[in-house]
């Protein structure tokens, strides 16, 4: 079970994880898998204790008013953890801090942001949870390159959306039975194409997990893309893979960010 939180309405629920999402008794099954999934690396401890304390400083301990937070208090808890070695103590009492803060000074709409934040990255306080969502991202990216290479079962012609690059040859090289040049063909003159048959399917020359690393990581290469990449006439596999190359960029900053520990020293100063 998760600790006692706050939750993003601001009522103090028990089994509530930590991750600011309303309704958190009906959910969609989207929601209960990722509280799931987070929960198996978030435990219970004496912070929620602490941060049932500092609630009490409020008229209605589970619906304080926007005139009556502060923040002070919360601070100086969290200062006073990490210099007793209480880390994940402070990091929780600090994200329960942001969230309420968050839902009394944010509108629904500006807190959509933060929730994203609070969910996959506890704002930045959990490295765990970065990874966590850097893995799912990839294992996410994995399925849908192997989808697009050879299909499903009872949906085949959703595949062989990926094929072969191909480029013009400079030079042929021919070889003997045995594998040994011969001899080297250069091209003279222009040639005349002519058609011979649609381009293959990529198949084996890409590993799935590898494909997706190269799409979603920047400044990642490892020659996967080269190899294959989206039928022009699949228009739909190339909205998805632009969108997914889109996402690598937001998440793999935050994510190197929140495990080194970068945005958790800035948001505790």
């Amino acid at each position: 079970m998760e600790p006692l939180e706050i939750a993003e309405q601001g009522k103090v629920s028990e089994g509530a994880p930590n991750m600011g999402i309303d309704e958190l008794e009906s959910k969609p099954v989207w929601k209960k898998t990722l509280r799931w999934i987070y929960g198996l690396v978030e435990n219970n401890g004496p912070w929620q204790d602490r941060l049932h304390w500092l609630n009490l400083q409020y008229f209605e301990q589970h619906n304080p008013q926007k005139s009556e937070f502060s923040p002070d208090a919360y601070q100086q808890m969290v200062d006073s953890l990490n210099s007793t070695g209480n880390y994940e103590d402070a990091r929780r009492i600090a994200s329960a801090r942001m969230t309420l803060e968050k839902k009394l000074r944010h509108n629904w709409v500006s807190r959509r942001p933060w929730w994203f934040l609070r969910v996959f990255f506890d704002y930045g306080f959990s490295g765990v949870r970065a990874f966590i969502t850097f893995a799912l991202c990839i294992a996410m990216g994995w399925g849908m390159v192997h989808i697009a290479n050879y299909g499903l079962p009872w949906w085949p012609g959703i595949g062989n959306a990926l094929i072969v690059n191909t480029t013009p040859p400079q030079g042929v090289v021919v070889e003997d039975e045995h594998g040994n040049a011969t001899s080297v063909y250069a091209q003279k003159s222009a040639l005349e194409w002519v058609h011979k048959g649609e381009l293959p399917s990529c198949g084996k020359r890409i590993r799935s997990i590898l494909y997706a690393l190269d799409v979603f990581v920047p400044v990642l290469d490892l020659h996967q893309q080269e190899a294959c990449s989206i039928s022009p006439d699949r228009p739909g596999w190339r909205y998805a893979q632009a969108l997914y190359a889109l996402l690598g960029w937001a998440l793999t900053p935050l994510a190197i960010l929140t495990v080194t520990g970068i945005l958790r020293r800035h948001l505790e100063k």
